[in-house]
């Protein structure tokens, strides 16, 4: 962490520098309106789900920055495969989301979690499909295990984040743990009751971490279980695959609605 920084010498230095500090400022913003517990969250929004959404998607494309700023060949094979990767994921990532925005009548996430504490019966148990892909696409965006081509030390050395070193290199390793923390803590608000059953600020926020720290074990473990998948066969299988499953998704959300709205 307290190495030099290390500026190769034919880099855009500025965009070069930027690119992390920004990449990572805009991964941990979701955190302000993805709600931590009853009551914890920066703001709140009627739309916070697409605002959590939006706000995950902007990170391709400082990526994109950092492999181009970079001036090596090799990160801006990584950054590309990174933007070709990222948009089969954010695709399905909103195909999922939006049944359940259905299922709860809104795109609060507050309410969300209110609709699944009134019913008992949680978003994972109501529409399964839609979370099966929301946890498969949070993995392609955050370059989990079979899904982390981009960072194929054995092919592109180590994708548009090569030539970082020291705090930068740091920030740059940090970006995909900050993004799966917060599509995981959105996972559990959305998929498993958020701070369910608790109503307390302490006892809720504790409930929201736990289960998302669990998630994201689920997510790391993957690592010791799959290999690593092939670029075409990865994005043919999100967009050939999963997007019809999406549909499916969005259909069984239609006839699970009146279990949250009567």
């Amino acid at each position: 962490m307290f190495q030099e920084i290390i500026v190769p010498f034919e880099t855009e230095r500025l965009a070069f520098a930027a690119a992390p500090i920004l990449a990572f400022t805009i991964a941990v913003l979701p955190l302000t309106v993805i709600p931590g517990g009853p009551g914890v969250y920066g703001f709140t929004s009627p739309y916070s789900m697409l605002i959590a959404y939006a706000l995950l998607s902007l990170t391709s494309i400082v990526i994109l920055v950092m492999g181009w700023a970079a001036s090596n060949k090799f990160t801006l094979i990584g950054a590309g495969r990174e933007i070709l990767t990222a948009i089969a994921g954010e695709v399905v990532l909103l195909a999922s989301i939006l049944p359940t925005a259905l299922m709860y009548g809104t795109l609060d996430i507050n309410e969300a979690v209110r609709a699944q504490m009134e019913t008992g019966i949680i978003g994972l148990v109501a529409n399964p499909v839609a979370a099966l892909l929301y946890f498969l696409a949070a993995m392609l965006i955050t370059d989990r295990i079979p899904f982390d081509l981009v960072l194929g030390e054995q092919e592109i050395v180590n994708g548009p984040y090569t030539e970082y070193s020291g705090f930068l290199y740091v920030l740059s390793m940090a970006l995909d743990y900050a993004k799966l923390y917060a599509l995981m803590m959105l996972f559990t608000d959305l998929f498993l009751g958020g701070w369910a059953p608790f109503t307390g600020e302490i006892t809720g926020s504790l409930a929201v971490f736990l289960k998302t720290v669990v998630v994201m074990l689920i997510a790391v473990f993957l690592r010791s279980v799959y290999g690593r998948m092939r670029l075409d066969k990865m994005v043919s299988m999100f967009w050939g695959r999963f997007m019809p499953l999406a549909f499916a998704a969005l259909i069984l959300a239609v006839f699970v609605r009146s279990l949250y709205l009567g």
